[in-house]
């Protein structure tokens, strides 16, 4: 009986048009049969995700790959929100920007999930007992529809073997490469312990983490999207601890493994341990917020900066460093003796750097990185807050895994899918459009926000 290696359309832009194909390439090289499951209708908001699938099905059909899709509902099932599972509302929560999102397109976001898992498992655990599946492909894993799919796919009779894809390092100076494991990208404990592992020369760790990390810290790296803002000015801070906050929206959806720390939220983390580290006579501190925050909703900014606020008043010495400010966070590292996150990768950075760092919450290194975790009250009440002698080749180690996990792309068909916005459907334009209206209106509101609240509190 023919084997089927099965690959999951879900995310369809660009560069997933580029990894799609690869798959393809690669396995039909190998005379492998291939089945193309096409959710792409399944995804909210559909119409640019359409555009680019559109082309990618063309392209799989001329190359006789098999297309399936789930087609529609035989019987409405009545499916109520609270049994959405957690994955779906955190996927809901970051879509958003927001961990409370309201409104007529938040009404339609949970609908078309729920319509969509009917419709998923109505339909895939009969292509798994029709076909003989050996492998499955899921992009990325961390949406609604990619646990869903695995979801479904562990509790089958099948014997399928589930791989997750995803990009690799961004502006790879060894290549462009792709993801491709039996577990997600985000998994932090599979991921550290396939690094741990790994048997890496000491020369090669130090060369290959130099290599990424001494460009990401200058002003206008094009390796970090926030430096592009930062200003190649000296500025005089010598702080000798410094706090960064994290984006921490984007881990909602990562499930329990990122949700191990016992604080309300990283501030109230920060303002415990500011506690302690005054009363061993510490006054010279530095709070650096995250640029991302300006890109969040503005009613999440504003919530964020009313416990920016809170801590601020609770601390006198503590000097603010807001998201729309061209300060070089690299800059406020290398001044400090101690350096705090919450799950920031900065934190990495810093070990590798050879700064003492302790973490307030699970972090993609903490398991690798010679850090230290601070998750509640009585870990900060027992921790010794002093620096120590650093194991940099720990973190630098994570970096150089980092730029070689992956595979290289070896088969990329470079036109698959017209490039001239002119073909771009109008109603696809018009969505984007209005999305990125959206985005822009509450990125100009939270930097008119950050500045308000600096004069304000006379940090401008």
């Amino acid at each position: 009986m023919k084997e089927y290696v099965l690959v999951a359309l879900t995310h369809c832009n660009p560069r997933w048009v580029r990894i799609y194909s690869e798959i393809i390439a690669d396995y039909q090289s190998r005379g492998a049969s291939l089945c193309l499951l096409d959710f792409s209708d399944s995804i909210f908001p559909v119409r640019r995700t359409r555009f680019f699938s559109k082309w990618l099905r063309q392209y799989a059909t001329s190359q006789n790959v098999t297309v399936w899709s789930p087609g529609e509902l035989l019987q409405r099932i009545e499916f109520l929100e609270a049994d959405l599972p957690g994955y779906s509302k955190s996927e809901f929560f970051s879509y958003f920007r927001d961990d409370n999102p309201t409104g007529l397109l938040a009404k339609r976001f949970l609908k078309a999930q729920m319509k969509t898992a009917q419709r998923v498992r109505q339909e895939f655990p009969n292509l798994l007992r029709q076909l003989n599946c050996r492998e499955l492909y899921i992009p990325n894993g961390r949406g609604f529809i990619h646990n869903l799919i695995s979801e479904i796919a562990d509790s089958s009779d099948s014997n399928v073997e589930i791989l997750y894809l995803e990009t690799a390092a961004p502006h790879n100076p060894l290549g462009d490469r792709y993801f491709s494991a039996p577990y997600p990208i985000h998994n932090r404990v599979a991921r550290q312990a396939q690094i741990g592992l790994k048997v890496l020369d000491e020369n090669l760790i130090r060369k290959l983490s130099d290599l990424w990390l001494e460009p990401r810290m200058q002003p206008k790296s094009r390796l970090n999207a926030f430096s592009a803002h930062w200003s190649s000015q000296t500025f005089e801070m010598n702080y000798q601890n410094v706090f960064f906050t994290s984006s921490t929206d984007e881990y909602w959806s990562l499930g329990d493994e990122w949700h191990i720390d016992e604080w309300e939220d990283q501030y109230e983390a920060f303002d415990y341990v500011l506690h302690k580290l005054e009363q061993m006579g510490e006054s010279s501190f530095a709070l650096r917020i995250h640029p991302n925050l300006l890109n969040k909703s503005f009613r999440f900014a504003k919530r964020e900066f009313s416990r920016i606020e809170w801590i601020t008043k609770r601390h006198k010495d503590l000097f603010v460093i807001l998201p729309h400010e061209p300060i070089n966070s690299y800059a406020l590292m290398e001044k400090a003796s101690r350096v705090f996150v919450s799950m920031s990768t900065i934190g990495l950075e810093a070990s590798a750097a050879g700064k003492s760092v302790w973490c307030t919450s699970a972090t993609s290194y903490d398991r690798t990185a010679d850090i230290r975790q601070l998750l509640g009250r009585e870990q900060v009440n027992d921790a010794d807050l002093n620096p120590w002698s650093v194991n940099m080749t720990m973190a630098r180690k994570w970096v150089a895994y980092f730029l070689l996990e992956g595979r290289l792309h070896e088969h990329f068909i470079s036109r698959i899918y017209p490039s001239k916005l002119s073909t771009f459907p109008l109603r696809s334009l018009g969505f984007r459009t209005l999305s990125v209206v959206r985005s822009r209106l509450d990125r100009r509101r939270n930097f008119r926000l950050s500045k308000v609240y600096g004069r304000k509190n006379r940090f401008d």
